[in-house]
């Protein structure tokens, strides 16, 4: 009799050990995956910061525009690295891509494929990246989006 005790107890203990392993599991993807709704909302604003310093005017009238230039270019830069701190705090990190590359459609989504066709009429052989659009990321190894690009032409290799 005891000994039934004992072993249901154990049991009862190992079956307590697996749910509390299974519950800390839950928590951990739950957190990731609500750490990745927030990250994949931030990575637009940096594209758009990217954008904004691409078109700051670059000739000033005066002085005092080029002193004002320059102080708000610091701030906006000093707010991209943070939002670029915010991403690699939580393991996000760019896909590096370079024109040449070959396509990949595990981390590129094409946009335009050879010569102007889409991307679904492209050869069969691996084309190549003629350009980046939109940089991709990741989350640790899974993907959070994929990079946008154009592919090159049979006469652009």
């Amino acid at each position: 009799m005891a000994e039934e005790y004992l072993d249901g107890w154990k049991r009862c203990k190992a079956d307590f050990e697996n749910y509390k392993k299974q519950q800390q599991d839950w928590t951990a993807g739950f957190k990731q995956s609500a750490a990745r709704e927030v990250l994949e909302e931030i990575i637009p604003v940096i594209d758009n910061f990217e954008l904004a310093v691409k078109h700051i005017p670059r000739v000033p009238e005066n002085w005092n525009t080029l002193q004002a230039n320059k102080t708000w270019l610091e701030g906006i830069a000093h707010i991209k690295r943070q939002l670029e701190e915010i991403l690699a705090g939580h393991n996000v990190s760019v896909i590096e891509i370079q024109p040449g590359d070959l396509f990949d459609p595990n981390i590129h989504e094409c946009v335009e494929g050879p010569a102007g066709e889409k991307c679904e009429t492209a050869k069969s052989e691996v084309p190549e990246v003629a350009k980046v659009i939109r940089k991709g990321y990741k989350m640790g190894e899974k993907l959070l989006r994929p990079a946008q690009v154009t592919l090159k032409t049979t006469d652009e290799k």
